[in-house]
């Protein structure tokens, strides 16, 4: 398990950027998302509060199914996050 403040940090340090600001508590985090969805109803749709919602829920996946079917293997996450962004800096 990683959390999303973990995985920007790599995903900062990889990127040679400073890490994400410090964490902020849920639920009034969810309670302003919330407030600003209403009112960007007036200016169109923002979907905040869902988004606000999966970032600080405690989400976790498996890659059980990508194992068994398709014989991916996994490694550690970290190492992961460092290849993509050379991936994309290398297409960028």
């Amino acid at each position: 398990p990683v959390s999303y403040r973990a995985l920007f940090g790599w995903i900062a340090a990889a990127l040679g950027r400073p890490a994400p600001l410090p964490s902020l508590p849920a639920r009034p985090l969810q309670a302003a998302a919330r407030a600003i969805d209403r009112v960007g109803r007036v200016w169109g749709p923002l979907a905040l509060e869902g988004l606000t919602r999966a970032l600080t829920s405690e989400l976790y996946y498996s890659s059980a199914r990508a194992e068994r079917e398709l014989g991916w293997s996994h490694r550690p996450a970290r190492e992961a996050v460092d290849e993509a962004v050379r991936w994309y800096r290398d297409r960028a």
